[in-house]
This record gives structure tokens, sequence and C-alpha cells, in this order.
């Protein structure tokens, strides 16, 4: 079995991809494709990763744009898709998702109002129900593979999903609800005279408002911590029990990271020094944390990371690195002093300065400038988590490739 995780460069948004290798078998993964960055070839590498392939999930953290604006060349290029994943979204705030996909022309409107005829109808979507404390003893086990399962289905935050049953790897979803922005959202437009019960339950409000409210109306949405989506969806991906590989290559700046290439090194470049040994670690943890825009502090470490932290070795960093998302404690607890990949997607000259916490930041400067070890700043954050800048510049794609028998790389990432 192999697994070749791709954290692909789209600029302010995401795109991540996971492809496992099971003998003569192959199954696709995606989770979220959308950017605001605008730059030269991006459909263009959506289509090249896609064309030939048939998805088995797609899994969508949230509505908002940057997450979601590609998807559509997912659906045209592609095989197949077999199954996507959502977070559930009640009518009201549907209704409001519209109104403010039509205030921004983002041409979202079709997956907003009609998922099913948005994917096709023989797409079947499964509905993650909002996030609150987990009866362990009750988690459902959903078989991918299998046919009965209904198309209307709306699962509980942490169900297991499993592509097929012979695979030893499972994703389990849980979906965050942001009742702070909701409330700021309310505030703002209660402050501007604007009727919240309309925007949430008059589809075409906004299609009769005078050009000076639409005005004041896309200044309130763009006023609101993170967009006014108020749900996240994040997804552990992680393997059904531990020593599943015995061999880790990391790809990143165009260089195959591995233990042999770094035998011997002195360690002067710091990038180069914390790889290799964050091999050795990783390798025996190939799990990963996709955590969309969600925001998950401290307080959700023992009622939902503790019971997977062993397998996990990669976190992404939530909200482009956004200081209102990121909690310093919660990354540090998960790096409990050992090696964590983190990546961060962001676009070189975003419109909202991400990333904005400066922890984040300081360690980004360490590997764009390949600093020396003691000039390194590191902030309250953990000196063993390793920030990774996705960017929308294709050599700031990172691969990580697990194996369990020996492969020629060339083969697997073509």
């Amino acid at each position: 079995m192999e697994l070749i995780r791709t954290f692909h460069p789209v600029g302010q948004g995401a795109f991540y991809s996971e492809r496992i290798i099971d003998g003569n078998n192959e199954y696709n993964v995606v989770y979220d494709c959308g950017s605001d960055t605008k730059f030269k070839n991006k459909v263009e590498r959506i289509e090249e990763w896609v064309k030939d392939k048939e998805i088995h999930l797609l899994c969508i953290s949230h509505l908002d744009n940057d997450h979601v604006n590609l998807v559509k060349y997912l659906v045209k290029h592609s095989i197949k898709i077999h199954k996507v994943m959502m977070p559930f979204i009640n009518n009201e705030e549907k209704i409001l998702l519209i109104n403010r996909n039509r205030i921004f022309k983002e041409g979202m409107s079709s997956l907003l109002n009609n998922p099913s005829n948005f994917f096709g109808e023989n797409v079947k979507i499964l509905y993650i129900d909002r996030y609150e404390d987990v009866n362990d003893n009750n988690t459902t086990v959903l078989d991918l593979s299998d046919n009965n399962l209904t198309t209307e289905g709306v699962w509980s935050s942490g169900s297991e999903i499993i592509i097929n049953h012979i695979l030893k790897w499972r994703y389990i979803p849980y979906n965050f609800k942001r009742e702070d922005r909701l409330q700021q959202f309310k505030n703002l437009l209660n402050h501007n005279n604007i009727d919240y019960n309309k925007l949430c339950s008059d589809k075409k409000y906004t299609l009769n408002l005078l050009k000076h409210d639409l005005k004041k109306l896309r200044n309130i949405f763009r006023q609101v911590d993170g967009n006014i989506n108020t749900n996240s969806m994040l997804i552990f991906s992680l393997p059904s029990n531990s020593g599943l590989f015995q061999k880790l290559e990391i790809q990143r700046d165009q260089i195959m990271y591995t233990l042999k290439s770094l035998k011997g090194y002195t360690g002067s470049d710091v990038y180069n020094y914390k790889i290799k040994f964050a091999i050795k670690e990783i390798l025996n943890k190939p799990g990963c944390i996709y955590t969309g825009d969600a925001k998950v502090d401290i307080s959700h470490y023992d009622k939902i990371f503790k019971k997977y932290h062993k397998f996990i070795g990669t976190v992404q960093i939530p909200h482009h690195g956004s200081n209102k998302d990121f909690c310093i404690k919660l990354f540090n607890k998960l790096s409990n002093n050992q090696y964590l990949f983190c990546p961060v997607s962001f676009g070189e000259k975003n419109k909202y300065n991400h990333p904005t916490n400066k922890n984040v930041k300081y360690a980004l400067d360490i590997y764009f400038k390949k600093e020396r070890v003691e000039v390194l700043n590191y902030g309250n954050l953990s000196k063993k988590l390793i920030v990774i800048g996705v960017t929308e510049k294709e050599e700031s794609t990172c691969i990580q490739i697990f194996q369990n028998k020996a492969q020629e790389i060339k083969e697997l990432i073509k």
C-alpha cells in the first residue's frame, strides 16, 4: 500500500489530495478545491491533475468561494466522482449564503441551491451534522463501497468513513459551527437597520435592493471575521493501525528528501536538518488533519484529538494562518515535542495579509529564507513544528509519499 498526499499550489484557497494505491487498485480523495488568487494556468493545473482520474471521495470543508470555486472543473474533467462529503447546513444558512453569493457575484449559486443537481444524480452526498459532544461508544462506520448507502443521509460528526473495507485507511469528519461569526453579523446588520430575517428567508431578497443598500450589505459581509460561512468541516485522515509504512519521502522545493539522501548532513541548513529528523518520526505517524477554516482550540484536545494523536504527523494550519483561528497551545500539544508538518495555504499578495498569526510568520520566514540555527525566532511556537508555506507558485507544492515497499518515485507521482 502506498499513500501520496499532495498540498497543491493554488494560493489563497485550498486544494489537497490523497492517492492511495493498493495492489492494482487506486483511490483518490480530495479535500477542497478553490482559490481567490489570480495566476496563470490555475484552471489548467486542476484539469491536468484530475484528467483520467476517478475521485472516490470529495470533501468540502465549507462553501466559501476560495474553497469551492474550482470544484466545477473536478466535476467536468474527472472520469467520475463517487461520493461527496460536506457539512450539513439548514435552510436559513443556505439562503443567507445564496444572497451573499449574489452580492459578490461568485457564481456558486447552482452548488448552493441544489448540490445533487450540481454533482449529478449518480453522485451520492453525505452531509455531516454539526459537532456536539460525540458519544464514542456509538460511532457510526460508513463503508462507501456499500451501494445501499442513501444519498440523503445526514451523519454525525465523528462518524468513521472508509472507502473500501479492504483498505486500512479511514476518514473522520467533524463539522464545527461558528456562533461568534453569526452573532457578529447580526449585530452589524442591526446597527445598519437591515432585517436579518428577510436576508435568511428570501432567496431573492438581494435582487431588489438599491445600489446603496447593496454596497452597505457588501461592506457588512466583509467586516465579519472569516466571512459569514458559519460551518467548517475538519477531517482526520488516518490509518487503521500503526506500523503501516516502512518508507517516507517528501518532495519540496523540487528536492526529494529521504533519510538516505540526508545521511551525514551537518545541519547547517535549518530546513534540511529538521526534515532529516522529522522523516524518522513522521514515518510512523502518516495521519493528517485537514482543518479548512475551522476554529479549534485546546479545549477540543481531550474530546476529539487525543484519541487520534498517535497517528498524526501532519496538520494543516487553519484559515490560511489567520490569527483568530490559530491556537498555538493546541498545535504545541499535537507536537508534544515531536516533529509535526504544518502546511499553510495562502496567496503571496492576498488582500487579508494572511498569514496574520505572528508565530506562523516567524516560522515561514525561517524556511523561506533558510536561516541558520542560531538566529531562529519561533515566538511561543514549538521548535518541532515545520511550517510549510503553500502559495500559488508551483515550486511550493508539498508531496508526502508513504510506502510499505520499495518502488520508483517517478512511477508513483507521474
